[in-house]
């Protein structure tokens, strides 16, 4: 459980991260 609870949060992070830089694509 402390793993997955770990993961998850990094997981959310690079999402957030890939959606960020896709946004600056479509801005530019």
């Amino acid at each position: 459980n402390a793993l997955i609870k770990n993961i998850l949060p990094l997981e959310e992070k690079l999402k957030e991260r890939k959606l960020d830089k896709w946004m600056e694509r479509v801005r530019k």
